[in-house]
């Protein structure tokens, strides 16, 4: 059964993402932008992704080219590729490639179809997993890029002050009342 790059693009079309076709090369392009955290290499919040369909349908690649390159200071270069290693880890689904030709680093998502087909559903958690991903930790990368000091951290505690502040949203009104007049108390 396996896939073709009309049946990808057909679920892209349904879930209303814009994209590209290039049939020569059995890819599909598309533009995830308004992220908050990573910038591509013109410092816009949009990230390129390719959907590559090979081996005659067998085989699905999604992947953001480019989107990070690895410094050339050897030092900064072997914590970087740590922190992908650590990102891996500490996460699923998603995998870096590094190209040592160019020092290009490639997040990618890549599984076999074998004699089924994709759903939309394992389609977009791909493209979004993949998306998600790169913005989450874009700020760890792009620090031991910068700094060569690799600190998952201060990323760690903005996700608890961050469940935090979701959780005194999610009070009701008179909760929050309380906990004011409680304040002004001390």
């Amino acid at each position: 059964m396996a896939t073709s790059l009309q049946e990808i693009a057909e679920l892209l079309f349904e879930a209303e993402y814009k994209f590209k076709i290039n049939n020569e090369r059995s890819e599909i392009f598309l533009q995830m932008a308004g992220l908050d955290n990573y910038r591509d290499k013109d410092g816009d919040d949009s990230l390129l992704i390719v959907v590559r369909v090979s081996e005659e349908g067998e085989y699905l690649e999604i992947f953001a080219p480019g989107s990070f390159v690895i410094p050339e200071d050897g030092e900064k270069a072997a914590l970087f590729l740590k922190a992908c290693s650590i990102i891996q880890w500490k996460t699923k689904l998603v995998q870096f490639e590094y190209d040592e030709s160019d020092g290009e680093i490639r997040p990618m998502v890549e599984f076999p179809i074998e004699d089924s087909t994709v759903t939309q559903k394992q389609l977009m958690r791909c493209i979004r997993g993949l998306t998600q991903l790169v913005d989450t930790y874009s700020p760890v990368l792009n620090n031991v890029k910068e700094s060569g000091k690799l600190d998952f951290d201060a990323m760690e505690k903005k996700d608890d002050l961050n469940r935090m502040m979701d959780a005194i949203n999610n009070l009701p009104v008179e909760a929050l009342e309380e906990l004011l007049r409680r304040k002004k108390q001390i």
